[in-house]
């Protein structure tokens, strides 16, 4: 084996990996030119954002899909839906981003975070057992790096409990747990269309339901609680505008046509990276389980502590070295102790709101070791950057390079 790039060694791969500047076309175009024909940008004067959101949810086999501006205010849109509460406790995923605890808060609600299992990056049925309370009004798991939570002991729970549950599918379109898609198993599912997304408009969100009274509501929620029709207005219920503009469906059904090629190709090559990392010591690929169907976002790998005489650390930076985009770890932290200064009582300034509001049911306290599966699978974690523009070299070059590090100590 070669001496590693990071000693002075020569890196395996020397040319950039493809980046995903092939992302749109005339296709796209032509969307977007039919919105400036039509003379206006706004959803209700033109029909971009509603065959967006038709073909949404004939793509996803469900009765309603409800556009938004972004992932952020699709899981804030689901939560008004579910008419929380201040003081209610929503179950939340350890590993995720801000934009899974700002809704949970903008609602005067409290974040708990539910742990993962070893060396996973998704909550799982036990570490929400355990925050589970009479005052939860949802469970969230999130689809970490398009890698599906284990839904059926979630979902049965969920149900055991009577507290609805949202996923968070803002990084997994069109994978698959057990043969069907994530965000129709769920009494909602969030979507995010946020630039580095599997299907990218630069921001956007999308809301799926079969229930048609969340669906309604959802539709209320998104567009100010505005009842749309011939009558004078009505407000019945709170809700903010977050709606999508014409010229974001447009690109956003330009891409969609294209979502399960796309999808494909980064399955295609992240289960032949997995499949090339078999039989390494102390290198954990994620593979999907039977019946799963990962959509890498990221390509998460973890590795135990001395692989090729390094820390994980070091084992990113040598990746790096060699030419690979990798780094450590995801969030660095679960993001209730990287999101500490709000949610450490300064959300709404120093009144300490909805923590010490009084409709609140306990003391929330957010300390190291409140998650530790999960903060120990982001100590291991190495992410390679993943795009539908890799082809077999990068796969090979991913592989090899891992190989290269692994087996240098």
């Amino acid at each position: 084996m070669s001496e590693l790039a990071i000693h002075g060694g020569r890196p395996l791969r020397e040319t950039p990996f493809p980046g995903r500047g092939g992302l749109y076309g005339e296709d796209d175009l032509a969307e977007l030119r039919q919105v400036i024909d039509q003379g206006s940008l706004f959803r209700f004067d033109g029909r971009k954002v509603r065959e967006f959101e038709e073909e949404f949810a004939r793509l996803y086999g469900v009765k309603h899909a409800i556009a938004c501006t972004s992932g952020t205010a699709a899981i804030h849109v689901a939560l008004m839906a579910l008419e929380l509460e201040p003081g209610d406790e929503v179950i939340v995923a350890p590993v995720t981003d801000a934009g899974g605890l700002i809704p949970v808060v903008a609602q005067n609600a409290i974040p708990l975070p539910a742990d993962t299992a070893p060396r996973r990056l998704c909550m799982d049925a036990e570490g929400v057992a355990a925050r589970l309370s009479d005052r939860t009004r949802a469970i969230v798991p999130v689809h970490v790096a398009g890698v599906p939570a284990d839904l059926e002991p979630l979902l049965r729970l969920a149900s055991a409990s009577g507290v609805p549950l949202i996923e968070d599918c803002a990084q997994a379109h069109r994978a698959m747990y057990r043969g069907r898609y994530v965000g129709t198993m769920g009494r909602i599912g969030c979507f995010s269309l946020q630039q580095s997304k599997q299907l990218a408009t630069g921001e956007g969100g999308v809301c799926v339901t079969d229930d048609d009274d969340l669906g309604e509501r959802m539709r209320l929620c998104m567009d100010k609680g505005w009842v749309r029709g011939p009558a004078l207005r009505a407000y019945p219920v709170m809700g903010l505008n977050y709606r999508m503009n014409e010229l974001t469906a447009a690109v956003a059904l330009a891409q969609l046509r294209k979502l399960d090629d796309r999808v494909a190709a980064r399955v295609r090559i992240g289960d032949a990276i997995g499949r090339g990392l078999e039989g390494i010591p102390g290198v954990h690929a994620p593979v999907p389980a039977q019946g799963d169907r990962n959509t890498y976002w990221f390509y998460g790998l973890y590795v135990d502590d001395g692989v090729g005489g390094l820390s994980p650390v070091e084992f990113a930076s040598a990746l790096a070295a060699e030419g690979i985009p990798a780094s450590h770890g995801y969030v660095g932290r679960p993001m209730h102790l990287l999101y500490s200064p709000v949610l450490e009582r300064r959300a709404y300034g120093p009144t300490g709101c909805p923590w010490t509001c009084p409709h609140a049911g306990r003391n929330v306290q957010y300390t190291p070791g409140d998650c530790p599966n999960a903060e120990d699978a982001l100590q291991h974690l190495i992410m390679i950057g993943m795009n539908e523009f890799y082809t077999e070299r990068e796969a090979d070059d991913i592989v090899g390079a891992v190989r290269k590090v692994a087996c240098s100590g």
